[in-house]
């Protein structure tokens, strides 16, 4: 089965958890699991360990501790690009600046997706901040 961005059959799951330990594991476990998850026809559409949180600065515009990196400048264009070019049914990305996103960044992300069943995930725990 083939299923590409726009088709109702392709999920993409935008996981926002908060910024802790266990976000860490979870990017750890993604990136060490990737072809397995490929395998099992999930995209894990980043190419670095590193790139979620590039690919978040970009697509919130925002700059870490006073410094915006030239090479986080279309990180989430070329992630978007991954997941859209993904032949399986799953896509999964996770980083947990996603929660700080206006609604207006909410909508680019959403709509660089190209409206797929997308999926915004949050732990009850990162509520308590809403």
């Amino acid at each position: 089965m083939s299923a590409r961005m726009g088709d109702p059959g392709k999920s993409v799951y935008l996981h926002v958890g908060a910024p802790t330990a266990e976000a860490a594991f979870l990017h750890r476990a993604l990136w060490s699991n990737r072809r397995r998850l490929g395998d099992a026809g999930v995209c894990y559409p980043v190419t670095g360990p590193q790139e979620h949180f590039a690919a978040v600065m970009d697509l919130r515009e925002m700059s870490w501790g006073g410094h915006r990196d030239p090479a986080w400048d279309g990180a989430w264009d070329r992630v978007v690009r991954r997941a859209r070019d993904w032949d399986g049914p799953t896509v999964v990305f996770s980083q947990p600046l996603l929660g700080g996103a206006t609604e207006q960044q909410v909508e680019r992300a959403v709509s660089a997706l190209e409206r797929p069943r997308c999926t915004w995930s949050s732990p009850p725990a990162t509520w308590a901040g809403s």
